[in-house]
């Protein structure tokens, strides 16, 4: 496994409760993201000992962004549902509500698959589609 350490949020009103899972089973990975839920749990990020991150956020209304990042803020890659539209959708986020373009709203089973590919491998799922953001 090559994910060392695991954060998630817990809003109570405006107070968070971060917990920290080092190192988190795939069990104790997939738990925290069935778990968002877009109002207490809104974001479980994944850590290697190098350089990336991925953050799997959301979870209201079964939207979740899923964001790989490289370095410190160097490079960013996101998630696409290549089926979705061109509206604008609401996702909750580190405790906070945001709109962005539905195609970058997943499914929970592609967060998860995601998830997985990189806790076993350490690098994002190229079978997957990803957007580079700047």
């Amino acid at each position: 496994m090559f994910v060392k350490l695991m954060h998630t949020d817990n809003w109570e009103g405006v107070s968070n409760r971060n917990e920290v899972s080092e190192p988190p089973s795939f069990d104790e990975i997939d738990r925290a993201i069935r778990r968002l839920n877009g109002r207490n749990f809104t974001m479980v990020v994944l850590s290697t000992c190098d350089i990336l991150t991925l953050t799997v956020a959301g979870g209201n209304d079964g939207r979740y962004l899923t964001e790989l990042t490289v370095g410190e803020d160097d490079e960013f890659y996101i998630l696409v549902n290549a089926g979705a539209g061109l509206e604008e959708l609401s996702v909750v986020t580190g405790g906070q509500k945001g709109t962005v373009p539905a195609r970058y709203c997943v499914a929970l089973e592609d967060a998860l698959r995601a998830a997985r590919h990189f806790a076993e491998r350490g690098v994002m799922n190229d079978q997957q589609t990803w957007d580079e953001r700047r």
